[in-house]
């Protein structure tokens, strides 16, 4: 057998906690992909931190990683700085964390090219933005982050990390923000930048469909040790190990049979319209969602999903009529907003981004209660009693949580005002299958228990299509088709809806 491009040995990971990483191996050859899949908190990152010399001092790292002849672990930081960025290269699960808000994207993507020596780092930038897609392409090179989608801003990380041309690019959920279509085109772009160019990957990953799709092999984690591992196509053929069963065979629960579809109305809008910076976010949507029910919004990046939902809740500036409970509320201001904001809540994408990490998870609970004055003693218990979390788990601090656990608390802090309506915007594209599906089923039971209607705004057509009763789907902020889920992801009648379904792999 040929020496690896990259050989991890038997790595474990310890903190004064306890231990992260037991014994992994793997091996990477050049021009090899490879997947890493498991569930939160089974070690996926942590192994790939560690064997990059990117966890904080406070782990203590043993057993060996070697990129080519270099052994990386215990080497001196220039050596790790002359390989990190240049021929190793590390793509982040949420760009808005891992970008410098401060600094224009060209810049961003220009830095690891001029470290390293390279020329014509701006040209380089700017081609780059053209190559990963984003809308645009070298004219937003002057973009702040904030002034790009998620999706536009993952695609920047991974202009950067193909900045250098490396020989091996660490993947972690790199396309988590993205809808499927723009998934596909970023993953297609970069199997065929590894296959012209010998690029290698290791893709990180929760979506069992990317792994199955881009890798040759994979290896399966659970709680920090390596259970499973093979060719991809034999592994998820037949798998040896329950777990890596178990994982294949998750599935986002179906939304119930026989909801009411004559509920009365409890979240509409007529015309509908946002524009900022000269541009048409949302264009003249009519909708509504009936007590009881799921309304998913589906579409592209940047096609106006979160958009749409934020102007639904009066968080963001728009035109048009919006009517919460049958009552407009389009033009209501100062206590009266806040009166009847106790019927609709939100919960948002990024689990880790959502909790403010100064408050204990009883504070953030019961905030929209405190800043209603409608706080009552033993109202955060209840809370986190109704989404499955022990109330002793209020004392702590959301760092101390996993992302399915913060998700819950999020949920918890949304039912604690004892809404209507729930927006879940993207409300479990970080996690896990498994984990995504214990939310899922928190939020079928809780719906069930309290007739919530959820407005359901995702990229993930397998979940809109399993979780939904009703779906829209958007293209540049119009709704270009609307109907029953079943019936709209069984017989799509516009092409753009078709090409997302084909885009995203359902099957059956």
């Amino acid at each position: 057998m040929s020496e690896p491009l990259f050989a991890i040995d038997d790595l474990s990971v310890e903190y004064a906690a306890g231990t992260a990483v037991v014994g992994v191996s793997l091996r990477v050859d050049a021009g090899e992909a490879v997947a890493v899949v498991g569930e939160s908190g089974s070690g996926k990152s942590q192994t790939l931190l560690a064997a990059l010399g990117l966890l904080d001092a406070g782990a203590r790292v043993m057993g060996s990683a070697r990129f080519g002849d270099q052994q990386l672990i215990g080497a001196p930081r220039a050596t790790l700085d002359r390989l990190r960025g240049d021929r190793i290269t590390f793509v982040f699960q949420e760009p808005m964390t891992a970008l410098d808000p401060l600094v224009r994207v060209g810049a961003q993507i220009a830095a690891p090219i001029s470290a390293h020596g390279g020329a014509a780092a701006k040209a380089r930038a700017r081609a780059l933005l053209e190559e990963v897609g984003i809308a645009g392409g070298a004219g937003r090179a002057g973009a702040y982050p904030h002034q790009l989608s998620g999706g536009e801003r993952q695609r920047v990380m991974i202009a950067m990390a193909l900045a250098n041309r490396p020989d091996l690019l660490i993947a972690d959920e790199p396309t988590t923000a993205l809808d499927a279509t723009v998934q596909k085109r970023i993953l297609d772009a970069l199997e065929e930048r590894r296959r012209a160019l010998g690029l290698a990957m290791i893709l990180v990953t929760h979506d069992l469909r990317l792994a199955r799709r881009y890798a040759a092999r994979v290896y399966v984690m659970r709680a920090g040790r390596v259970v499973e591992e093979g060719a991809t196509a034999a592994v998820f053929a037949a798998p040896r190990e329950a777990y890596t069963r178990g994982l294949i065979e998750a599935a986002p629960p179906r939304a119930a049979a026989g909801r009411d579809e004559q509920a009365p109305e409890v979240l509409a809008c007529d015309d509908l319209r946002v524009s900022y910076e000269r541009k048409s976010a949302v264009q003249g949507v009519s909708m509504a969602l009936r007590r009881g029910r799921t309304l998913a919004v589906v579409g592209e990046s940047g096609s106006g999903k979160s958009t749409l939902a934020r102007a639904l809740l009066r968080l963001q500036p728009a035109q048009g009529d919006i009517r919460w409970l049958g009552r407009s509320v389009s033009r209501l201001e100062g206590a009266a907003l806040r009166e009847a904001r106790r019927a609709v809540q939100i919960v948002f994408q990024d689990p880790f981004a959502a909790l403010s990490p100064r408050f204990s998870i009883d504070d953030i609970v019961v905030e929209g209660l405190r800043a209603q004055g409608r706080l009552s003693a033993g109202a955060a218990r209840r809370a986190l009693e109704a989404v499955g979390l022990d109330p002793a788990f209020g004392a702590r601090e959301p760092d101390a949580s996993s992302g399915g656990q913060r998700q819950r608390v999020a949920i918890a802090r949304a039912l604690a005002v004892e809404p209507a309506v729930i927006a879940l915007d993207e409300p479990t594209s970080s996690l896990d299958r498994a984990v995504q599906r214990d939310i899922l089923e928190l939020l079928a039971r809780l719906q069930a228990e309290r007739g919530l209607a959820y407005l359901f705004i995702t990229h993930d057509l397998g979940l809109a299509r399993a979780f939904a009763d009703d779906v829209i789907v958007l293209k540049e902020g119009r709704v270009v088709e609307r109907g029953a889920a079943a019936e709209v992801f069984a017989r799509p009648a516009e092409v753009y809806t078709r090409e997302l379904i084909e885009a995203a792999d359902l099957g059956p």
